[in-house]
């Protein structure tokens, strides 16, 4: 049985927001626009999905443990899953990024594009507004160009 973390409800983050925007960092990165719950970068760079939004979370594990390649070394105080909810031209997708760092300090939610390719049933392809991100060969939405991010 898992864990909950104190105070949370399990299944509280079912009715998070839908995510609006998925971004791909590039060079320049703009944190003030990217801190929101509902805005996720794919990002090459990191090798965990992470949040610092505790109510997206279905739940969380408890841990204590550093983690690094979210740019500066962050402390992590849960790990759990979070679904995604992508409204795009009028429909709806869902996808669960499992263990997901809970880093209260993150200033930007971030998709690991490494561990987010390296699932059986997700593949991502390059596709002229974007990156689109699809399952069992089924698109689920685009990771679109914003502010010279992906």
């Amino acid at each position: 049985m898992k864990k909950h973390w104190k105070g949370f409800k399990k299944g509280q983050g079912k009715d998070s927001p839908a995510v609006n925007h998925l971004v791909f960092p590039a060079l320049a990165l703009s944190l003030s626009s990217l801190h929101s719950p509902s805005v996720w970068a794919l990002d090459s760079g990191t090798q965990v999905h992470a949040s610092g939004f505790k109510d997206l979370f279905e739940f969380l594990t408890p841990v204590k443990q550093e983690v690094k390649g979210v740019g500066s070394p962050a402390i992590v105080e849960a790990i759990g899953d979070v679904v995604l909810r992508v409204k795009e031209k009028g429909s709806l997708s869902v996808l669960r990024l499992k263990d997901v760092r809970y880093i209260p300090t993150a200033p930007v939610n971030l998709i690991s594009f490494g561990k987010l390719k390296s699932l059986p049933d997700v593949s991502l392809v390059s596709v002229p507004a974007g990156i689109s991100i699809q399952k069992n060969g089924c698109h689920l939405f685009t990771a679109v160009e914003e502010d010279d991010l992906f």
